[in-house]
């Protein structure tokens, strides 16, 4: 198997859509408990933005990876929902004493170790590296060389999107909208896998740029591999913009919902930060954490429906 992720082939995008699709249910927030001054929206010339938490309501809050409470059903589902022999894969699983949750988890953690020796802060992993590793510990040598590259994708998205539900918060698709129309150059800087993208495009019914995104403006930690709150990831965004736009990063409006990875790591480039405070399960405020003490957005606003007007 070579590696997807940079590069997924037409077919399996449109199968990977179609699981998040069927697997994408309505939630509706819960406004946090939290008093707060909303402030005059800041001048912008270009806007960018997070993804979970900010622009997508998620059922963990965040991207996950390292699920502690979700077992080993949920790879067993996986496998059921994706390969014709899973149970075979089950079986050898329980022959080996093998718990795919444990083994997941290492892997992750490993590759976060050999990031940081080479010198990233917070470095991001590729999960279609971690599953095919994590398979080829899981089955026999002749399951996983039966294994096709769609099948590492496909059986990614079923678990991630089985333990992940996520849906577009209200007036995200409405404010998009009306900035594109503005001509507002737009980007993303966010934590994610070769699925949030195509996630983005299965709720707005669009392609990216069709959105109003564009591809150059989105930064995107898996091909990075740098994850929030590292500077570096916001530094790639704010060249971009000014190579592409001659826009400057004080004229740049980047949006969140964590004080620490979105807020305060977005001005330390000198983006100007907008904190979405919209939904008890993702907020971030990080109120005991020494890096976000005696820090503020720029702006604070706790629905998209109301945020159009900025636009």
């Amino acid at each position: 198997m070579s590696n997807l992720s940079h590069n997924i082939p037409v077919g399996t995008q449109e199968s990977v859509k179609q699981i998040i699709r069927n697997n994408s249910r309505s939630i509706v927030p819960d406004l946090p408990d939290w008093d707060f001054d909303v402030s005059p929206i800041p001048p912008f010339s270009a806007v960018v933005f997070d993804v979970y938490g900010t622009m997508v309501c998620s059922g963990v809050g965040d991207i996950s990876l390292t699920q502690e409470s979700t077992g080993n059903k949920y790879f067993f589902d996986a496998l059921r929902h994706s390969i014709g022999n899973a149970e075979e894969w089950i079986d050898c699983a329980h022959s080996k004493n093998f718990s795919p949750r444990k083994a997941f988890r290492d892997l992750i953690l490993k590759e976060h170790e050999a990031g940081r020796i080479k010198g990233i802060e917070f470095p991001e992993v590729d999960i279609l590296k971690i599953w095919e590793n994590l398979l080829s510990r899981w089955g026999s040598d002749s399951l996983f060389q039966n294994l096709t590259n769609h099948d590492l994708a496909i059986v990614a998205t079923h678990y991630e999107f089985a333990v992940n539900p996520v849906w577009l918060y209200k007036g995200v698709k409405e404010t998009l909208k009306k900035l594109h129309t503005n001509s507002i150059p737009m980007g993303i800087v966010s934590n994610s896998q070769f699925y949030t993208p195509l996630m983005l495009e299965v709720f707005l019914d669009n392609d990216l740029p069709s959105a109003g995104f564009d591809p150059r403006l989105c930064v995107w930690s898996y091909k990075e591999f740098v994850g929030k709150p590292d500077k570096k990831i916001y530094e790639i965004a704010a060249a971009r913009l000014f190579e592409h736009y001659q826009i400057k990063p004080n004229d740049v409006l980047y949006i969140g919902n964590d004080m620490l990875k979105d807020v305060v790591a977005s001005q330390s480039v000198g983006f100007k930060a907008a904190l979405f405070a919209g939904d008890k399960q993702s907020l971030r405020l990080k109120k005991n954490d020494p890096l976000c003490f005696n820090k503020n957005p720029d702006w604070v606003f706790n629905n998209w429906e109301n945020a159009i007007e900025m636009a």
